[in-house]
């Protein structure tokens, strides 16, 4: 009888025969005739004496069910029920556990619950492969995903070498690199494969590989929660894959759309009262942006929230950004319509165009990414709100008091001079007047505001944002299925 013990049989002295074993990992356990889990926290479980639901707990609960090497060992011979677990006085096999489980599920509500939980955690690797399907030997990166969580491994350059050998990809280039580029040779592997990448790893929170190409790709997909998102209805292709288009390289997706630019602000507007800077610090429009498109619609952007932190950042360093972007572009998930769908909040990307020119060939559009973004409509009340602001701004720009604001400006007069300072206080007293017009009072109460100090004050502060222009507008848009080259 033939015995393998990852211990004895994988040498760690010479690096040849490592690379040996390491390279019939998949064939070994795939292969086993049976696989038997050694794990001392269920060695020293003794199965006899407590209930086997508690055998069930201390399986999903085990030091076993956490490391990154052992999802191999058992996801691969829990496709033919070749796995087994050893308990102090006997082993029992998994599909007798899953039998245990079922059983109790029906039977007893009471363990209902945590039944679930158990058997959620064990499908995390007993069902990474499609065991129906004859096409592909190795597990599909979605279900490699799911199989990742809650485990770590000491090595982080052991990483790439699991997902490859769970893939069935061709572990041989990914050993003859160093160690710290095995993640680049497995993302490259990946997503010039015939099935490519799903194209929401774009939007994958994690820290991106610097290496150019593939600075769409995580480092590592440990300790994240990404799931691929089922196609929207109407959407285009969800496959992406890696191209070199002219001196570019980077992810092929189609992917919708929208190009922005920065709203100006009213003519002779000193540039202390002017653009997203000239808001105090205490405003809740700190932390989105609100993006006009020309038919009236409004949209608000705002920073998507990493896998690191909780707290919502501050918007300074994302408009900063965007006004230097000499071709800013906001990438999503969309259908092949030329809008976005209502009530829907979409994690974005914002990039930058490459060049004005676009390639020829497939309408394709080189772009680097710059961080990630959330957008969407606004809901229906504000929308009419920040409408009505913008339309009673421009009535304020043609005001006498912003006439009076403009023409101070082509002189020397300081911003500390009493003119100036009896300008500002008109233009106020002006701004004040609009929010409490007829206009503002009627677009309070359909939005479903109060006409009331509060709701005139609200509107006060949008009337104050559409002048100073602390809005982005938008230029174009681009439908699901155009084709972009991401890096």
């Amino acid at each position: 009888m033939l015995l393998w013990c990852d211990t004895l049989c994988c040498p760690v002295q010479s690096k040849e025969a490592q690379k040996m074993a390491l390279m019939q990992m998949y064939r070994t356990y795939e292969r086993a005739s049976v696989v038997l889990v050694l794990d001392r926290g269920l060695i020293s479980h003794r199965e006899g004496r407590v209930s086997f639901i508690q055998a069930c707990l201390r399986v999903a609960t085990s030091r076993w069910m956490t490391r990154l090497w052992t999802l191999q060992e058992g996801a691969l011979p829990a496709k033919k029920n070749k796995l087994w677990f050893q308990f102090t006085k006997t082993a029992l096999p998994l599909w007798s556990l899953y039998n245990h489980l079922f059983e109790v599920s029906a039977t007893d509500i009471q363990w209902r619950g945590i039944v679930s939980s158990i058997i959620a955690r064990l499908n995390t690797f007993t069902h990474l492969f499609d065991i129906a399907s004859i096409e592909s030997q190795g597990a599909q990166l979605k279900d490699v995903l799911k199989g990742l969580l809650y485990r770590s491994v000491t090595v982080p350059s052991d990483e790439p070498l699991i997902i490859a050998t769970l893939m069935a990809l061709d572990l041989s280039r990914i050993l003859a690199c160093k160690p710290r580029k095995r993640m680049n040779v497995l993302w490259r592997m990946i997503a010039t494969s015939p099935s490519g990448v799903d194209k929401d790893i774009l939007f994958h929170t994690a820290p991106k590989l610097q290496r150019r190409g593939l600075r769409w790709a995580p480092r590592s997909l440990l300790f994240t929660n990404i799931f691929f998102a089922r196609p929207v209805p109407g959407e285009p292709k969800n496959r992406a894959f890696l191209a070199k288009v002219g001196n570019t390289k980077g992810l092929v997706a189609e992917l919708a759309g929208i190009r922005i630019n920065m709203a100006k602000c009213a003519n002779g507007l000193p540039k202390i009262l002017a653009g997203f800077d000239s808001l105090p610090k205490y405003n809740n429009d700190r932390y989105r942006l609100l993006l006009k498109v020309r038919q009236g619609s409004w949209y608000h952007l705002k920073h998507g929230r990493d896998n690191t932190s909780d707290l919502l950042p501050d918007l300074e360093e994302l408009y900063a950004s965007i006004s230097k972007l000499k071709n800013p572009w906001v990438l999503y998930r969309g259908t092949s319509s030329n809008t976005p769908e209502q009530g829907r909040a979409y994690d974005a990307l914002l990039t930058e165009a490459k060049s004005e020119q676009q390639s020829q060939q497939d309408d394709l559009l080189c772009v680097n990414v710059k961080t990630q973004v959330v957008f969407g409509h606004l809901p229906s009340e504000m929308n009419q709100i920040c409408q009505a602001a913008y339309v009673l701004a421009q009535e304020l720009a043609s005001s006498a008091a912003a006439q009076a604001v403009e023409e101070l400006a082509t002189t020397d007069t300081a911003l500390d001079s009493p003119v100036y300072q009896e300008a500002f206080q008109s233009l106020d007293l002006e701004i004040e007047r609009l929010s409490r017009s007829p206009t503002a009072v009627n677009v309070l109460t359909t939005s479903g505001n109060s006409a009331d100090e509060l709701g005139f004050k609200r509107l006060d502060d949008y009337i104050t944002h559409m002048y100073r222009g602390i809005y982005i507008q938008v230029e174009e848009y681009a439908p699901g299925n155009r084709k972009w080259c991401v890096d």
